[in-house]
C-alpha cells in the first residue's frame, strides 16, 4: 500500500467512525424521545432499559452507515481541498479517480459487511428488540392512558379521557365502555372526574369516579323497542381493573417471529414459498368447487 493510500484512509477513517457514533447516538435519542413516556415512573431494572437501548442501537445500525460514509467523504475531501492537499495530489499526477479508490476499496468491503449485518444480526437483534418495547410498554398500562385517545390495553373495558394530570392523577370527563358482560347487557360508565391509583402490590388500577352516570341496556329479548334501559346517577363510585396479567416479564419470543423485519434472506424465501404454496392450493380448491357446482 501507497503511503497516499494510507493518508488518505487515515483521514478517512476517523471523521467515519465519528460520525457513525454521532448519527447512532442521534437515532438513540429520538428513540428515547418516542419511547420516554412509556418508560419513566414504571420501576424498571437498569438491566431492562440498558439492554432495550443496545438492541435499539443495532437496529439503527442500517441507518447511520451511509449517514456517516456520506459525511465522512464529504469531510475528507473537504479537508484535502481545504489544505490544498488535493491540489498537489493532482499537480503530481494523481487522477481524482485513483484519489477516491481507497475510499471506494473501503466502502465495498463496508458493504459487505452491512450486507452480512443486515442478514444475520440485524433480524435477531430486531426481535430483541421489539420484545423488550413491548415488554416495557405492557408494564404499567395506567400511564399509557393518553387524554382524547381511546385506551383498550384492559380486557373488556375501552377507557377515554379528554384531559389528565400526570403528577396527580386526576382524570377529566372519562368515560368507560365495559364489555365484560357483552352478550347480556351493554353498559357505559360516565364521570366528570376520577381519581386514577395503583393498589399497593401494584396488581390493580383503581379508580374513584365523581359526579356521574352508570348507563345499562339489557340485550336479551327480540324486540329491541322493548329492552329495558336503566340509567344511575352517581356521587361516588369505585371500579377497579385487574392488571395481574400486565406485570412485567419477559415475552416468548414466538410471538414476533412471524414478522418480516425478523427472518433473513433463507428464512424469507421460505416463508414465500409457503405462501405461494397456500395461493396455489386455495386456487386449485376455489377452481374444482366452481366446477363442481
Amino acid at each position: 500500500m501507497k503511503k497516499l493510500d494510507r493518508l488518505i484512509l487515515r483521514s478517512f477513517l476517523g471523521p467515519l467512525l465519528l460520525t457513525f457514533t454521532i448519527s447512532i447516538f442521534v437515532l438513540v435519542m429520538q428513540f428515547l424521545w418516542r419511547y420516554i413516556e412509556d418508560m419513566v415512573g414504571k420501576g424498571l431494572p437498569l438491566g431492562v432499559l440498558m439492554e432495550m437501548l443496545f438492541y435499539a442501537a443495532i437496529t439503527f445500525v442500517p441507518m447511520a452507515l451511509p449517514i456517516a460514509i456520506l459525511f465522512a467523504s464529504i469531510m475528507t475531501m473537504g479537508n484535502f481541498g481545504e489544505k490544498y492537499e488535493l491540489i498537489a495530489m493532482k499537480a503530481g499526477g494523481v487522477s481524482i479517480r485513483r484519489i477516491m479508490m481507497p475510499l471506494v476499496c473501503v466502502v465495498l468491503l463496508l458493504t459487505g459487511a452491512a450486507f452480512y449485518f443486515a442478514n444475520n444480526v440485524l433480524p435477531v437483534a430486531m426481535l430483541k428488540y421489539k420484545m423488550a418495547v413491548f415488554d416495557v410498554t405492557r408494564k404499567k398500562p395506567a400511564l399509557n392512558i393518553k387524554p382524547s385517545e381511546y385506551y383498550s390495553e384492559i380486557t373488556n373495558y375501552v377507557i377515554r379521557v379528554d384531559e389528565k394530570d400526570p403528577d396527580s392523577g386526576i382524570l377529566r370527563n372519562i368515560i368507560i365502555y365495559d364489555h365484560s358482560d357483552r352478550m347480556r347487557h351493554n353498559a357505559v360508565v360516565v364521570a366528570d372526574s376520577a381519581l386514577m391509583q395503583t393498589s399497593p402490590d401494584e396488581q390493580s388500577l383503581v379508580l374513584t369516579l365523581y359526579h356521574g352516570y352508570n348507563y345499562n341496556e339489557e340485550r336479551g329479548g327480540d324486540d329491541f323497542l322493548t329492552r329495558p334501559f336503566t340509567r344511575i346517577r352517581f356521587e361516588k363510585q369505585i371500579m377497579t381493573f385487574d392488571l395481574s396479567n400486565f406485570a412485567f416479564s419477559q415475552t416468548d419470543g414466538d410471538f414476533f417471529k412471524g414478522n418480516y423485519q425478523m427472518m433473513n434472506i433463507r428464512q424469507l424465501q421460505e416463508s414465500i414459498a409457503r405462501l405461494e404454496e397456500l395461493r396455489n392450493r386455495h386456487y386449485y380448491e376455489a377452481q374444482v368447487s366452481f366446477l363442481d357446482r
